[in-house]
């Protein structure tokens, strides 16, 4: 997608782009990026422009859009391009990161359930070796031949 970085208004993207909308290129074309986010994304993505509009280096932004009851995120890299009569453009590259995010919820929950049988199994283990003294030697700990 590319911006004025001034204002937000699309100059052009493509279908993908305008598809995370439900609207085509053409219907997005001159209207401004900003109004289809709200609060923190909304600022987040206004000041990424404002800092490229200043000169300043690229920011990424985090995005979430909720659509058709499924909820997708996204990582937008903004790089300043110089525009006609010394506009500066922004152009947008954004990446998918839904499934990598689920995969990370997948993998914290695993690691909380594994450390859940951890501490179960070393709260057992004392329990089942003392059960297992008179089994054992007591300086070798090694089992007796019965």
């Amino acid at each position: 997608m590319l911006k004025d970085a001034a204002s937000g208004r699309v100059v052009w993207c493509d279908a993908a782009y305008a598809g995370l909308f439900g609207a085509t290129p053409e219907a997005l074309v001159g209207t401004s990026e900003f109004d289809r986010f709200e609060g923190a994304q909304r600022s987040a993505a206004r000041d990424a422009d404002q800092a490229l509009a200043a000169g300043g280096l690229p920011l990424p932004t985090q995005h979430r859009i909720d659509r058709d009851g499924r909820r997708r995120e996204f990582s937008a890299a903004r790089i300043g391009v110089p525009g006609a009569g010394g506009t500066v453009l922004s152009m947008c590259l954004w990446t998918e990161t839904t499934a990598l995010r689920e995969a990370e919820q997948r993998l914290q929950t695993a690691l909380g359930q594994i450390e859940a049988h951890q501490v179960a199994a070393a709260a057992h283990l004392p329990r089942v070796e003392a059960g297992e003294q008179p089994l054992r030697d007591a300086v070798t700990g090694l089992y007796h031949r019965g």
